[in-house]
């Protein structure tokens, strides 16, 4: 395997990419962001500054990853994820609204994302539930499809009692 890092990158000063990584296009790696081994970082995706991912992760496209976190989590499509020890705290709002995606699709983003996260069912249940519900919603099958295609990584999740959505 080699690196691969996409067109139309942004890698700030002193940021690394270690061996066998895939960094897609339109990232951004800001000041001292380190990506170790073997992670997947798919298009549009924003680090902060100081940030460190854990050999291994996936990061979905268009996530944001706040400055000074550490992620040993895998982080969904359209994620926000902050903390040492990373954590969801909800969508990317910001960079989706920039992006010009359709109003009416992160509000089902949205509401996808309160049924997955939610307390009640198991991760799964509440997955297919989310699905079924927006078969034709295009994002959220693609949260969807980033679930249940996971490489056996954890995820990063909300803190207890919340969805941040």
């Amino acid at each position: 395997l080699h690196t691969v890092i996409g067109d139309n990158c942004l890698l700030m000063a002193s940021s690394h990419v270690a061996h066998d990584c895939k960094i897609g296009n339109n990232v951004i790696l800001a000041n001292y962001v380190g990506i170790a081994g073997h992670a997947v970082v798919e298009d549009f995706v924003t680090f902060g500054g100081t940030c460190v991912v854990h050999q291994f992760v996936h990061v979905g496209a268009h996530a944001f990853v706040g400055a000074h976190s550490m992620v040993d989590g895998d982080v969904i499509p359209y994620g926000m994820a902050l903390g040492n020890r990373a954590r969801l705290a909800g969508l990317n709002l910001v960079g989706l609204k920039r992006r010009k995606f359709d109003r009416d699709d992160i509000h089902a983003l949205r509401t996808a994302y309160r049924m997955i996260f939610s307390s009640e069912g198991t991760l799964r249940e509440r997955v297919a539930d989310a699905s079924e519900m927006f078969q034709d919603n295009e994002l959220v099958q693609r949260v969807v499809s980033f679930i249940n295609n996971a490489r056996g990584r954890s995820f990063c999740l909300p803190r207890n009692g919340t969805n941040g959505a």
